[in-house]
């Protein structure tokens, strides 16, 4: 956000201010099909524009930068993956390396509660007249938020032995819109125990709703091609709550949960769940362990942070892709630089540690251009 609560792009801080540059050159409505390779070498890019199948050469790298998803995608593509994989697919092999073999992603658990106070983040209160007036003179109001996150609690569970966090509460703004971004996958009737319903559509209702979200994951799964067509979407698979640790984590956050709705100020306003009892998971007992999986295992949804595909380490590291400098192994002149290079989940969202991974492979790419220019300099 700027210093004026306006939303600020990675396109909007680092692409627009360069436009105009004249070795600049963007290719909208374009997808890339695969990386060209020849003898051992990324020579080039494949990409549809329109419909139609264009090709670009390169003179010094490829950078691939698809995102968490489609970068290993399209290494598969190109044949750089789990060779048993490609050849069932009957890609040529240029690199056998384990892409896409250690997904991860983190989970979250939503739990909306009502409460009796007009105080809270609504959708007829966010766009009042008032509210537009207060945010385009002023910069301020309920639209200076991001519309959504208003605040965080870091929450060490029985499970952490250290000092630090692992996992967080997040608190949400209780705009029905929002929700619709959470409650994909669940069925009418797990809707209807979820939200408030007025005449058919989420009521926008006083209340508070918590996310909670394990921050140290242990599952991990795995991302495979479903076939050499690149508009064919892989099979993403990160085995959410696979690890028995993960499980544990969230019903530790839950209970943080309701400790935080016997606090004064949450009592004073008279928060409360509404669904509790859940119906599906009536075959428990009421807030026990057992209760609590089985809310988690209905109710968790994707936290949409993918990482791993294209995981970073040492040469010496056989579950790694790319090396410390982001080169795939195996490839000369083909970097992958995005989130599917992390080697681990970190704790918060994946934008700002994108964005310094990006700007750290901005500057091994030119000292690599400058050590090249400094051997190459004849002698006076």
């Amino acid at each position: 956000m700027s210093d004026r609560s306006r939303r600020v792009s990675t396109s909007s801080a680092y692409l627009l201010p360069v436009l105009d540059r004249k070795n600049l050159h963007i290719a909208p409505y374009s997808h890339v099909t695969k990386v060209l390779i020849s003898s051992g070498k990324a020579v080039g890019v494949e990409y549809l524009q329109n419909g139609r199948r264009e090709v670009v050469g390169a003179s010094k790298e490829v950078i691939l930068s698809a995102g968490p998803i489609h970068s290993p995608h399209i290494l598969m593509l190109s044949g750089v993956g789990p060779r048993n994989h490609l050849q069932d697919h009957k890609i040529q092999v240029h690199a056998d390396l384990p892409v896409g073999s250690f997904i991860q992603d983190h989970m979250i658990l939503p739990i909306r509660g009502s409460i009796n106070e007009t105080l809270t983040l609504t959708y007829p209160r966010s766009t009042s007249v008032l509210a537009k007036l207060r945010y385009n003179l002023l910069g301020g109001g309920p639209l200076s938020s991001n519309g959504a996150i208003v605040g965080h609690s870091l929450v060490e569970t029985k499970l952490n032995k250290s000092s630090e966090a692992d996992t967080m509460i997040s608190f949400l703004a209780t705009i029905p819109e929002l929700w619709s971004a959470m409650d994909y996958g669940y069925d009418g009737n797990t809707k209807k125990e979820l939200l408030p319903v007025r005449n058919g559509r989420p009521n926008s209702t006083e209340g508070v709703t918590f996310l909670v979200q394990p921050l140290n994951i242990k599952s991990s799964g795995t991302l495979r091609i479903r076939s050499t067509n690149p508009f064919d979407p892989p099979d993403v698979d990160p085995r959410y709550l696979e690890h028995a640790d993960d499980v544990t984590n969230v019903i530790q956050g839950v209970k943080y949960y309701f400790k935080l709705m016997k606090t004064r100020a949450f009592a004073r306003v008279q928060a409360r769940p509404p669904f509790l009892p859940f119906s599906k998971c009536s075959n428990h007992k009421l807030n026990s362990d057992s209760y609590l999986e089985c809310l988690v295992r209905h109710l968790a949804v994707p936290g949409s942070n993918l990482i791993g595909g294209c995981k970073m380490g040492s040469m010496k590291d056989n579950s790694s892709v790319v090396d410390l400098k982001l080169r795939v192994k195996g490839v000369e002149r083909l970097r992958v630089v995005d989130s599917s290079v992390m080697p681990t989940l970190v704790s918060p969202d994946l934008i700002a540690p994108s964005i310094m991974l990006a700007e750290k492979a901005a500057d091994i790419i030119k000292s690599g251009q400058v050590s090249k220019k400094k051997i190459t300099k004849k002698p006076r």
